[in-house]
């Protein structure tokens, strides 16, 4: 197969994956949810996502697979270690700035928001504006930010929130010292969880143990992690088992 060849069957991918995902959006709700829309989709709380999530792997893997092939090698080199949007999500998250939002549904100027939560507005604007063009976060006039459907996860409210924030914190506390870790002569080699990455972070610290010792010393630290596991049904679809196994047992039945 030519590479051209290989590029069609890629848009065809992408094109056949995006009907699917529209088509089950409508068959749950009637519609499209809009990047902007603040009220859920139907089908965004459904117990069984799990054709949808199927559909969008495929379209996320041949569109990665395009841009891969079509962009200068440079370009994508660059762009899988110029990703900062987890520091902007941390300050989202630390800040509450969905929370804020809520009161501000026509949208907040970058500098009254800079007063509610004592951060430079010319920081404060770039970040947001980052998160925007990911989506996060509805730019409605210069510098005036609003929620949308993406940034209400971040809600303190939404289990999958703390999974979020157990991500953007300990997760990115281990990932920075991941190289030292491979190298360090005590966890090089080593598959002791008090040796994992964030724990060898946590040592320098003086903070010694495994992950859940670490977890286990502070209230709102274990009560997050706890959420966080809740929000992980939601992100994996661990419930749709419930779902599908009562779809079989109804069809036993009926083949009796």
């Amino acid at each position: 197969m030519s590479n051209r060849a290989k590029l069609e069957s890629l848009l065809t991918l992408v094109n056949s994956a995006a009907q699917e995902a529209i088509a089950m959006y409508e068959k749950a709700g009637g519609y499209v949810p809009s990047i902007d829309s603040t009220e859920p989709h139907p089908l965004d709380d459904a117990i069984d996502q799990v054709a949808l999530k199927s559909t969008i792997r495929t379209l996320e893997g041949a569109c990665a697979q395009l841009c891969t092939t079509l962009a200068p090698p440079s370009h994508t080199a660059i762009n899988l270690v110029q990703v900062y949007d987890y520091a902007c999500v941390r300050v989202a998250l630390q800040e509450n700035i969905t929370n804020i939002l809520l009161d501000y549904p026509k949208g907040i100027h970058v500098d009254e928001l800079s007063e509610i939560i004592k951060v430079d507005s010319k920081k404060l604007a770039r970040m947001m504006r980052l998160l925007a063009t990911r989506g996060c976060y509805n730019e409605v006039d210069t510098d005036t930010f609003a929620n949308n459907r993406l940034s209400l996860i971040l809600h303190s409210e939404n289990p999958v929130r703390h999974m979020i924030n157990l991500h953007v914190e300990a997760c990115a506390k281990g990932a920075a010292v991941f190289y030292d870790s491979l190298k360090d002569s005590e966890t090089a080699y080593s598959y002791d969880p008090a040796h994992a990455p964030v724990m060898f972070a946590n040592n320098k610290e003086g903070i010694t143990g495994t992950f859940f010792d670490w977890m286990r010393q502070e209230d709102a630290r274990r009560e997050s992690y706890h959420r966080s596991m809740r929000g992980l049904n939601g992100i994996m679809g661990s419930l749709a088992v419930l779902t599908r196994t009562s779809l079989g047992l109804a069809r036993q039945l009926t083949n009796v």
